[in-house]
């Protein structure tokens, strides 16, 4: 009797070691599994970035050279010299970080008004002018290239500039392009790159909101506006610094209409997106036209310094202004 309980004991410990063993295989699995899987997702994302670090320090007699995967077989810093030179770019850096900064405190300024208006106030024809925010959402910003280019090249002052026509002549017309008034235009009217995405972010935020606030406000005596700066826009601030961030990193980024309307204006991304007309000679030797396009998009490297600084406390912006998907 005593043997038999010994063998049954011992089967016991044997399944229950098989299962342990079974159970770590399956979690060293799993672990194998999840980490190719991120180091796949990875290497897709990144690979664009290393390859364009690679190619940006290769000599132009290495561009093609078959025997290089990864690391170049001798390094150069003459593309970024070139690039540099070419492009005029402390120049172009001054200028962009300019008027991108001016844009961006004018759009958060502009969009934050806004959205405090849809969210605290009731008046006439609001459902239909937040319907008309968000339909410029869904307009492609290709259909509206011809009127923006018309209006700013003979820019009326809203309209202003017909009362030249009572007078029997033309109306009064200033050309704008390629000035800083097409970007302060479309921002203080709340008009700039995805205004109406961040009008119904601010919107949502305000509504958010305690109403004890504002109340607390006006048995002080406070008004309207001075609620709104005192109270309410000090409250704001995650939600402004997700505002201030996507709007700097797109109006950076814009090609678009910065080529469109400030052609000539010197923008580091119209300037760096013209890398053949750089070379002499046609056709231009593309070995040499792809050495200088890796090593012209690594000096935007100033937006990913500014993302790297203030990613912590963007991510925690993101959370607690609510934004999701």
């Amino acid at each position: 009797m005593q043997n038999i309980r010994k063998q049954f004991h011992i089967l016991l410990s044997d399944s229950d070691l098989r299962r342990r063993h079974a159970q770590n295989f399956g979690g060293w699995c799993y672990c194998i599994f999840r980490f190719m899987l991120l180091f796949g997702i990875g290497f897709i994302i990144l690979y664009p970035f290393l390859y364009m670090i690679s190619m940006a320090f290769r000599p132009i007699e290495q561009v093609y050279d078959p025997s290089i995967f990864w690391i170049p077989k001798s390094l150069t810093l003459s593309n970024f010299a070139y690039a540099i030179e070419k492009s005029g770019y402390w120049a172009s850096l001054g200028k962009t970080f300019g008027l991108t900064l001016l844009s961006t405190l004018i759009q958060c300024a502009s969009c934050s008004t806004v959205g405090y208006g849809f969210a605290k106030f009731r008046f006439y024809g609001k459902g239909i002018l937040f319907a008309l925010v968000l339909f410029t959402l869904m307009i492609p910003p290709q259909t509206v290239t011809i009127p923006l280019f018309s209006n700013y090249s003979n820019f009326n002052f809203f309209g202003i500039g017909e009362i030249g026509k009572l007078f029997g002549g033309e109306a009064w017309t200033v050309p704008i392009i390629n000035t800083i008034w097409p970007n302060v235009i479309a921002t203080v009217t709340c008009h700039g790159l995805r205004a109406g995405l961040f009008v119904y972010l601010f919107r949502s935020y305000y509504s958010g909101l305690p109403a004890e606030l504002e109340d607390a406000a006006y048995i002080d005596g406070t008004g309207f506006f001075g609620t709104y700066l005192r109270v309410m826009l000090p409250n704001a601030g995650p939600i402004i610094l997700v505002t201030f961030l996507l709007t700097f990193v797109w109006y950076w980024n814009d090609y678009q209409y910065s080529s469109l309307l400030l052609n000539e204006f010197g923008l580091l991304s119209v300037t760096l997106g013209n890398v053949d007309g750089w070379l002499p000679g046609t056709p231009s030797d593309p070995q040499r036209i792809l050495g200088l396009q890796s090593a012209a998009l690594l000096l935007v490297t100033p937006i990913l310094i500014l993302y790297v600084i203030l990613q912590r406390r963007f991510a925690e912006s993101v959370v607690k202004s609510g934004i999701v998907g």
